[in-house]
């Protein structure tokens, strides 16, 4: 992927999980979604095959892995 997509989908899904308090597979999906709305590109798909719309990145070292 290029980098700047990467760093744009990287901006738009953190301020999705961050900033509006989604869960990490809510914000993977509406980043997808946006990108898909917005510049009708596919590769935003690639991303979201990774975790469930339930999971959620863990703040301590028993907690960080992706879909606990």
């Amino acid at each position: 992927m290029p980098q700047v997509f990467g760093a744009e989908f990287a901006l738009r899904f953190l301020t999705c999980y961050l900033d509006e308090g989604l869960t990490a597979g809510l914000a993977l999906l509406e980043t997808v979604r946006w990108f898909a709305a917005t510049y009708r590109n596919p590769l935003a798909l690639a991303y979201g095959l990774v975790c469930g719309l339930d999971s959620r990145v863990g703040t301590s070292p028993q907690e960080g892995t992706i879909g606990s």
